[in-house]
């Protein structure tokens, strides 16, 4: 912080205004409930079951494993005020991603455009997952997004691939169940203007 912003920051805080130069509120959109816990292992009955009601895809489950080609291709839009965006992530349950099958599961994972299926990979690939298997994937959103987030809206696009596992051994096709998903996004400190700085000084030194 610069000295002039230090003495601004310190002169509103005297003046009772501290809270207008340090302010950065998180914003958190939340699309479906989280039903299930990381890890948690669950039937297709369950998943579909607790997920009545919610907006799709987050109302049950989608593709199908046992059909080729039958794989969960899925998007939903989170929409808030517009900001500037200097760091997010994106924190998603899935059920059923089967990334314990030889390969990878994931053919694409993308927001408006951005590609971020390396980054999503990565972490299906480390858990390994089971067959039936909740898993909650946080990933921090590179740089890269931070241009097509600030607009207010951001549609993420997510499609798997097989083989995947079943309970007679692996599927040609991959179906799976979205449980949640929550964008996080924290905009840029607002900062005091030199005016309202120079206002602050002014009414401190009247106080004195």
């Amino acid at each position: 912080m610069s000295r002039i912003n230090r003495l601004c920051a310190a002169a509103l805080c005297a003046a009772g205004l501290g809270s207008f130069a340090t302010r950065a509120l998180a914003v958190d959109v939340t699309l479906g409930d989280q039903d299930f816990t990381d890890g948690q292992l669950i039937t297709l009955p369950d998943f579909n079951n607790a997920s009545v009601g919610e907006p799709v895809p987050f109302d049950r489950f989608y593709g199908s494993d046992p059909i080729a080609g039958n794989v969960y291709n899925q998007s939903w839009t989170f929409n808030y005020a517009p900001t500037a965006v200097p760091a997010g992530t994106i924190r998603l349950g899935l059920f059923d991603d089967d990334s314990g099958a030889s390969g990878s599961q994931l053919s694409a994972f993308t927001v408006d455009g951005v590609d971020l299926t390396a980054l999503l990979n990565t972490a299906m690939e480390a858990a390994a997952n089971p067959h039936s298997i909740v898993r909650v994937y946080t990933l921090p959103l590179p740089s890269t997004t931070f241009g097509v987030l600030a607009d207010g809206s951001a549609t993420f696009t997510l499609t798997l691939s097989g083989p995947s596992l079943g309970s007679t051994g692996k599927f040609p096709g991959n179906g799976a169940g979205s449980d949640f998903a929550t964008l996080s996004i924290v905009p840029e400190p607002a900062t005091p203007s030199v005016a309202l700085c120079g206002a602050a000084l002014a009414l401190i030194r009247r106080r004195k």
